[in-house]
């Protein structure tokens, strides 16, 4: 887990807490304050403390396993504060794509009609490219979008539901 330390006077954790070190002695009253207060503050942090739950998705997590090979590791504030950013970037990233790619199905979605219209014009048989079935019609990506496709009309095909569900996201070159 990671432990972050303090200027060797203070380190937290959620599994260990708030650790006020020998070496506090040495230093200033506000100082100790300062960083037990910010210590305090981290430790009801949900994007740090949820990472201790073993969360592979939690960014927190990923960014400490990918620096450091694991996550059981003592690190500087500094460290663990550039480290807890690069978290919430990569947090707001992911969050902004799914969102987008929300968009994105719901706008196909609405056009699926005039898609299908315009696939039929272009030769597209209203039927399974696969097993020729008539009946539950979808249309398909030939190369996923999430494999860089594209919605342009040489990428769409005809598939039933069936077909479409055991495709999945692979590349069919049937097209």
């Amino acid at each position: 887990m990671v432990l972050v330390n303090m200027a060797d006077c203070v380190e937290f954790a959620p599994h260990k807490g708030v650790l006020v070190l020998q070496k506090t002695l040495k230093i200033t009253a506000d100082d100790l304050a300062w960083m037990a207060v910010t210590a305090l503050k981290h430790m009801e942090d949900e994007l740090f403390t949820s990472a201790y739950k073993k969360n592979h998705r939690n960014e927190f997590y990923k960014v400490v396993v990918e620096k450091y090979g694991r996550f059981e590791v003592r690190i500087s504030y500094q460290e663990f504060e550039s480290l807890l950013k690069i978290a919430r970037l990569n947090s707001i990233t992911r969050s902004k794509k799914q969102e987008l790619i929300k968009d994105r199905r719901q706008e196909f979605q609405r056009s699926r009609k005039y898609i299908m219209l315009a696939m039929i014009e272009d030769g597209h048989i209203y039927a399974c490219n696969e097993c020729h079935s008539s009946s539950d019609i979808t249309i398909d990506h030939v190369v996923p979008l999430s494999r860089g496709g594209s919605d342009e009309l040489e990428n769409l095909q005809f598939l039933c539901r069936s077909c479409n569900s055991r495709k999945s996201a692979k590349v069919n070159s049937s097209a």
